[in-house]
């Protein structure tokens, strides 16, 4: 997954870039085929001296730059591969054939070298599609052990029982089988998480916080992207952005951010949400939700980014709500998901985390129902 996170925090960078944010530098003009060209002759010479990573990157952006210069899309994908990020190599490819067919669909003719390139994607997309296929098995087999279970417990243990089906529905949430065991036990023991009348409870740490600041009542965030609804947020963005608080929160030493959220619609698989909550010197760290992963990364002042830490998960479901914490104290951090404690980090150096609130989010749009501060003791 580490490619798409990559590829997410390129988008990432241009949206700081173009908001004038100083934790990297901002985008190229798009649509500079002049810069496409030099971005993907760069791409390939970062990818015979094996920097698969930074070559991936360059192909990235010089796609964005120039969308007809589908081979850089390719590469990418050859890139990912390359580099051992299978999942991302798939997406990558696929998306190469939808270039490639919209680019015919258009009447403008192929050249030979995207017809060679085509028919090596096809035969890679078939190759990386099995592994995703055995992926799928692993995931039905853990669902089918999880009902078992649950219907061996039903009578005499439903506690134990319902907890295996709210396993079972966090993974596929609209498994009809685990719906109607989950009706019959009287519904979900964590129900109140995704509860639709408004935030959930709470949980953990974040129950402590005493005194919180209402970030969506008070539309602290003006922009083009967001509007407000009621008591709901929503954020609409089909490139990269990143935006601050409309007025200073002074966030002390110690303190939390809540964060509850459903992506309404996603406009490519790498979609990113998530909370950009410190900054060191020019450093920016954020911690983003992306399809099967949780990830607190760092992005340099030169633009390069590294992952902190990261946990695989199941695939995030559409138009569901998920909860996101972060809890700092000091050069400490910790990130909670969906009510559990997910990663934990802290600041080698030992330096106090400290930094404006900033709302990340790439190529979705998602509506939130909570968005809070709080200062820790």
């Amino acid at each position: 997954m580490r490619g798409r996170i990559a590829a997410a925090a390129v988008a990432l960078t241009a949206g700081i870039g173009l908001l004038g944010l100083p934790y990297g530098p901002g985008p190229a003009v798009a649509g500079d085929a002049s810069v496409a060209d030099t971005l993907f002759k760069s791409g390939k010479q970062a990818f015979a001296k094996g920097d698969f990573d930074q070559a991936a990157t360059h192909f990235s952006k010089a796609l964005d730059e120039n969308s007809d210069l589908i081979e850089a899309c390719w590469w990418k994908a050859s890139a990912q591969e390359k580099s051992g990020k299978k999942g991302e190599a798939l997406a990558s490819y696929r998306e190469f054939l939808v270039l490639f067919n919209g680019k015919s669909s258009a009447g403008t003719a192929p050249s030979k070298e995207e017809q060679r390139l085509k028919a090596l994607a096809d035969k890679s997309v078939d190759t990386l599609a099995a592994g995703e296929k055995e992926f799928v098995k692993l995931e039905d087999a853990y669902v089918a052990s999880l009902l078992a279970f649950a219907k061996d417990n039903f009578v005499r243990d439903p506690g134990m029982s319902r907890k295996a089906v709210d396993a079972v529905l966090a993974v596929q949430p609209e498994h009809a089988e685990a719906l109607k065991l989950n009706e019959k036990l009287g519904g979900s023991a964590t129900a109140d998480v995704e509860a639709p009348q408004g935030p959930s409870a709470a949980v953990g740490p974040f129950k402590d916080v005493k005194d919180w600041l209402d970030l969506i009542e008070g539309k602290w965030f003006g922009s083009r992207n967001s509007t407000f609804s009621g008591t709901s947020m929503f954020l609409d963005c089909k490139g990269g952005i990143a935006i601050t608080p409309t007025g200073f929160i002074d966030t002390g030493v110690s303190f939390a951010f809540e964060y509850e959220f459903k992506v309404v619609e996603a406009y490519d698989a790498s979609w990113v949400a998530g909370i950009g909550f410190a900054s060191k010197d020019a450093d920016f760290i954020a911690a983003m939700v992306i399809p099967g992963q949780i990830v607190l990364e760092r992005t340099f002042a030169d633009g390069t980014h590294k992952d902190l830490v990261q946990m695989n998960g199941p695939a995030v479901k559409l138009d569901t709500w998920h909860r996101l914490g972060i809890l700092v104290k000091g050069p400490a951090v910790e990130v909670w998901y969906d009510g559990s404690k997910t990663l934990s980090w802290r600041e080698p150096s030992g330096a106090n985390f400290k930094g404006q609130l900033t709302m990340v989010q790439i190529k979705c749009r998602t509506e939130s129902r909570l968005l809070r501060f709080g200062k820790v003791d």
